[in-house]
């Protein structure tokens, strides 16, 4: 193929044509061509008039045929670095891994040519060009800093003093914000807000996820931000052109039309994390930023999505930023003086809190750190390296919006605009063709006999360097030729570019690219007109970025793909033909840089026609990426990631999607027999046709994406502090791999070491440090053994040394704890005092007593406390003692004993078992509630009170979920811990009911099929705040105001709705049910998570005899004793001991002879011990 079209068409890749003007116009069905004699052009005619005609041979093929020649490699200076045609003679290279400059800049190979019945052989010397290279590995991991993570939402990080420098007077702008563990917000969360008198703007995203920049929303929703991962979300605004985009993850996701004007205004104060209404003031906690900060940027010009994707997963090396970038705060930590470093200008920023109604206290800490308690699994928090090799454009104003003036102006030779110089000709700057990414456009030839034309910039090269010249072309189509042409050129590299009109088809520029190696440290970039034509070619977004040594290393290693900075993707081209499923899922699964591929999706005509040339080129028609297999005439580009862009909808007589390319055959798509769902690209004339992806093979393409590809990194530990953590080598996320070896009482931080590798294979390891938070422990220090005489108190204290005290182990907290604390009906105790407790079993004063309260007024009543023993009891006494979670709750269900009966103290609320509930024994957990999911549940009677506020927990092992999600614990079903709700993607989800509306707090994570999960919902009214948690791990929270209203069932239920709705019921196992009246703590959920819920203890104590009866102890002797007979001992081993003391002090032993007794009956008394003492003894008869 080397035409398409009629007289007005193009040639393809600049394929040699000489046609008539007027032809080809295939007149009355011609479709051969001639010469004309006297011109030498072309035309078409029907075939059917005689020609003279030449006839041509293929040389090679007759030689083939006759005396073909074979060629071979004999020898080279690298084994297999080369290889050779054996047919044509093409040396090309067989391993780019073995060519490097440095150890060899000229390779040696030797070629010999044979006949058949001679050989040949010559040496040939290929010559290598040094490219520059860089082996920087990644560096300067850091970690991020959190912003009210712990539960309180006033702070914030401020700059108040330097006039916000980085915002004023620029015509366009760009910011991106990298963040973690983002939490849904009550309203909105703020990533910035910047205040001065006259003028105000803000980011953020909304709880619904819908992105807002000062009033300007998107349309859609981007909820998989609040999915706790690491993500990079930002916006360019072009001030004058009023031109907003957004994107996430590097990928543009939105653009929306604003207002224009002339550009930025700075003044005021900057704030990270809180929207201000007046200057650091009027602040809402509904509208505060939870999570962690990675990074923020701030450009003095508008970023192009290229820009953006290549560099959103990193930070800039501080010590070679990108020009453009007017203020970075890489969150790498406080420095000395407690603020954030602003790496480009010092602007750094400070932290501050919100005061006002609805604010809690909030401490900003590094990222890094861990709860004690956390359970395995449990995020420690992202490590995001510096790319010290981030690509980075070297043109100034590319997008020639220095030398706008708002309407068509001319210039010529030795003039400027901005910064390009008008070498040649006249050229047109106009502001009529607005590009995609914010520029207006230059026109190469301004009108008729001005050619040639040109312009020219200067840029500052790295010798051996590689660069990319990417930029938008179209075409002045009003008039001149119907193809538009230009050549771009640079550091001696040229290339030709045309485009059609663009325009017909409403895409208005196209992406152009090449590549160029630069010779020196001075490159002029040049762009000329191709052809004379007063209505010539337009250009804009020029940008000439930097090749990363990434790209140059993955090339060389894989001489299968190729790249194309145009489109910002690597490619492989796959010969062998295969369906569309085996196709889509080899690319899925071919990985450069641990990152897969995926069958190649057309954006531009130029993409189209490179798909194109390689289906012409092999014969063979082209898989591509595209599908409406899920909904019929919706078709989208297949994303392994997830739901792909919809770029068409409907048939052939449908239409793109927000005039996204597309290049359908006329009659297509028509989903022929109802089974055509997959696309090809014809080889024949480039167009999509939809057919059977399973019916039929073609060759494919695989692309990446290369901004992914480069920005991946992949992480590792080489020390993991002894198993304690583990990271995802995709995303550099740090958890808890083993929690039984957290404890901050032992060590209060673990080091890891973290290591990166980059896309080329450079390496960089840093030692950070993890701190381990002190999570709540439930304690209780008992003194030992302890003794008392009978009949008096023992007195617990202190000054005694024998405190008993009660501890959460977090000096900051003040928790409710429940004790439990018995003799054993040995003694009674008093407590000291009884001040802020509740004593809900036993008595104080009484052998046992379960008391609540918190932990200062349990020491209070603690230091002080008096046992006394029973009374006239002596012997040993056993004070036992538990500490629990235990207050307020009112609910507690075990499913010991193959029943719900309510083990909390207090008011018993025991449920029924209802269907086919029942318990079975759990390999894990023991007795366990078993619901099937068909109406069974556990019923209570009542709502435990109605509380205000209210905590729900349990441990759940979900099989599947109902039509609407499984309620776990419904309290009447005006509050309610349920899970896997599909409506919305909710999944684990709290709610309530106001009395109106029921309010959701919801996670997006589904939990069926993962094996035991605890999950909690709390309902602070007090704070106006709730909050959902899995695994003891906060995953969404509200601010809502409003309290509940319990005005709906009037019952409870375990594993159903509470008012008999069917299509929430719970199909699993459930366990340790808990309903709190009270809100927990965020600890308090953690321990109950954790399975730290209570401990036990007890104090050995011996009551001690006074004034008591003595004891005769007889032993084992005796023996036997006859009248008149030799004397004998009574009993061999008889003692007298003082029930008081230790020995025999005093006292009268009487014996007797009970009966028959003579005088031949006698009594010895004899000392056996060492020491002198005196007998006294006296008889009668």
């Amino acid at each position: 193929l080397f035409w398409l079209g009629n007289g007005s068409g193009s040639s393809i890749d600049g394929v040699y044509s000489n046609w008539d003007p007027s032809n080809p116009n295939d007149s009355g069905g011609q479709d051969y061509a001639k010469i004309f004699a006297a011109t030498g052009l072309w035309d078409d005619v029907d075939g059917t008039v005689n020609q003279k005609f030449i006839v041509e041979f293929d040389a090679d093929s007759v030689l083939d045929a006759t005396n073909a020649l074979t060629y071979s490699i004999q020898s080279q200076t690298v084994a297999g670095a080369f290889t050779i045609n054996s047919d044509t003679g093409e040396i090309t290279v067989a391993d780019g891994s073995l060519l490097d400059y440095e150890t060899n800049a000229t390779h040696t190979v030797t070629v010999r040519v044979s006949d058949g019945t001679a050989t040949y052989d010559e040496a040939f010397t290929v010559s290598l060009n040094d490219l520059a290279e860089s082996d920087n590995a990644p560096t300067n991991l850091s970690s991020g800093i959190e912003l009210n993570t712990d539960g309180g939402n006033d702070a914030y990080l401020v700059d108040r003093t330097s006039g916000v420098p980085y915002w004023d007077g620029f015509e366009g702008i760009t910011m991106e914000f990298q963040v973690s563990d983002l939490q849904t917000p009550t309203s909105m969360s703020t990533f910035y807000s910047k205040k001065a008198v006259a003028s105000e703007s803000w980011f953020a995203v909304h709880a619904d996820g819908t992105l807002e920049w000062t009033s300007f929303a998107t349309s859609g929703q981007y909820s998989q931000l609040f999915d706790g991962g690491l993500h990079s979300v930002a916006f360019s605004w072009d001030a004058p052109q009023g031109d907003l985009r957004f994107y996430i993850d590097g990928r543009l996701v939105e653009t929306v039309a604003t207002p224009s004007q002339s550009q930025t205004n700075g003044g005021g104060v900057f704030v990270l994390g809180q929207e201000q209404d007046s200057v650091e003031g009027n602040f809402d906690p509904a509208q505060s930023f939870a999570g962690t900060f990675h990074d923020v940027r701030i450009w003095n010009q508008v970023r192009s999505e290229v820009e953006i994707a290549l560099n959103y997963q990193n930070k800039f090396d501080s010590g070679s930023l990108p020009s453009g970038l007017v203020a970075n705060w890489q969150m790498d930590g406080f420095n000395g003086s407690n603020q954030v470093v602003d790496v480009v200008s010092g602007n750094n920023l400070s932290i501050g809190h919100a005061t006002g109604a609805g604010f809690i206290a909030s401490t900003p800490v590094e990222d890094l750190h861990i709860s004690e308690t956390a359970t395995d699994g449990t995020s420690v928090g992202f490590v995001v390296p510096s790319g010290p090799d981030a690509p980075q454009d070297i043109v100034s104003d590319g997008q020639f919006l220095k030398g706008d003036t708002g309407s068509w102006t001319n210039y010529t030779q030795g003039q400027t605009i901005g910064d390009w110089t008008v070498e040649s000709g006249v050229v047109s700057h106009t502001s009529t063709y607005v590009s995609p990414g914010g520029g207006v456009g230059l026109e190469l030839q301004a009108g008729a006999g001005q050619f040639p034309a040109s312009i020219t910039q200067t840029l500052v090269t790295e010798v051996g360097r590689q660069y990319q010249l990417v930029f938008n072309m179209s075409g002045n189509f009003g008039g001149g030729q119907p193809v538009k042409h230009l050549v771009a050129s640079a550091a001696g590299q040229s290339m030709d570019f045309q485009v059609t009109d663009t325009f017909g088809t409403g895409l208005g520029y196209e992406p152009r690219s090449m590549t160029f190696t630069a010779d020196d440290t001075s490159t002029v970039l040049r762009f000329a007109a191709g052809v004379d034509d007063a209505w010539a070619a337009i250009i804009t977004d020029v940008r000439v970025i930097e090749i990363p040594a990434a790209v140059t290393a993955i090339l060389h290693s894989d001489l299968t793909l190729s790249y194309d900075a145009a489109t910002g993707k690597f490619y492989r081209q796959v010969t062998s033909p295969d369906t569309f499923f085996n196709a889509q899922a080899i690319a899925e699964s071919s990985l450069i840089g641990g990152v897969g591929g995926r069958l190649v999706t057309i954006g531009s005509a130029s993409e189209n026609s490179y798909v194109h040339d390689f289906a012409r080129s092999v014969g063979a028609n082209v898989w591509i990426g595209a599908s409406d297999a899920t909904i019929e005439g919706d078709w989208r580009w297949l994303d392994p990631q997830g739901i792909g862009e919809q770029f068409w909808s409907g048939d052939a007589a449908g239409s793109a999607v927000a005039g996204r390319y597309a290049n359908w055959v006329a009659t297509e798509p028509n989903d022929a027999a109802g089974v055509q769902d997959h696309a090809k690209l014809r080889s024949a004339d480039g167009l999509w046709t939809d057919v059977d992806g399973g019916a039929t093979t073609s060759a494919y393409i695989i692309e990446w994406d290369a901004s992914e590809v480069l920005s991946n990194f992949t992480f590792s530990l080489t020390d993991d502090a002894g198993g304690r953590f583990a990271i995802d080598s995709n995303s550099g996320e740090i958890t808890v791999a083993d929690s039984s070896q957290l404890d901050y009482e032992t060590n209060t931080s673990h080091n890891v070491t973290v290591q990166v590798t980059d896309a080329a294979g450079n390496s960089y390891s840093e030692v950070m440090t993890i701190a381990v938070d002190n999570g709540l422990e439930l304690t209780h220090s008992l003194p030992g053994a302890q003794s008392v005489d009978e009949d008096s108190p023992l007195v617990f204290s202190t000054a005694n040394g024998n405190a008993i005290t009660v501890s959460d182990t977090m000096a900051a907290t003040n928790t409710r704890l429940q004790v439990f604390i018995s003799t054993n009906n040995n003694g009674t105790l008093t407590l000291s005092q009884t001040t802020g407790l509740s004593i809900l079993g036993g008595s104080n004063g009484g052998t046992f007593m379960t008391i609540q309260g918190t932990e200062s007024d349990l020491n209070a009543a603690f230091e002080g406390m008096a046992f006394t023993p029973a009374a006239n009891y002596s012997g040993p006494v056993t004070l036992d003692m538990t500490t629990s979670l235990g207050a307020d709750l009112q609910g507690y269900y075990t499913f010991e004993g193959g029943n719900a009966i309510d083990q909390s103290v207090g008011i018993s609320q025991n449920g029924t078992l209802v269907g086919n509930a029942t318990t079975v024994n759990d390999p894990e957990r023991g007795e366990v509630l078993s619901l099937d999911g068909v109406d069974d549940y556990v019923s209570i009677s009542g709502r435990f009170s109605d509380p205000t506020n209210v905590t729900l927990a349990a441990w759940v092992y979900v099989d599947s979920a109902d039509t609407n999600g499984s309620h776990v614990l419904s309290l009447g079903n005006s509050v309610v811990l349920g899970v896997d709700r599909p409506n919305g993607g909710e999944g684990v989800q709290g709610f309530f009911y106001d009395g109106s509306t029921y309010q959701a707090t919801t996670s997006g994570i589904f939990i069926a099929d993962t094996g035991w999960q605890h999950i909690a919902y709390v309902f602070d009214d007090a704070n106006d705040l709730q909050t959902l948690y899995i695994n003891g791990t906060a995953v969404a929270e509200n601010r809502l105001t409003a309290g509940i209203s319990y005005t709906l069932g009037a019952n409870s239920r375990i594993g159903g709705n509470a008012t008999g709705t069917t299509t929430f019921d719970f199909d699993g196992l459930i366990d340790d049910a808990r309903v709190y009246t009270r809100a927990l703590s965020a600890d308090e959920i953690a321990a109950l998570a954790n399975g730290q819920t209570s401990v036990t203890g007890n104090v050995a104590i011996t009551v001690n005899a006074v004034n008591d009866t003595p004891v005769l102890s007889l032993g084992i002797g005796g023996g036997t004793y006859y009248e008149n007979a030799a004397g004998v001992y009574i009993d061999t081993l008889a003692t007298v001991t003082d029930a008081d003391g230790v020995d025999f002090d005093g006292g009268v032993l009487t014996t007797w002879v009970s009966n028959n007794g003579t005088v031949d009956d006698q009594l010895f008394v004899r000392h056996e011990g060492t020491g002198a003492g005196q007998v006294n003894i006296s008889g009668s008869d």
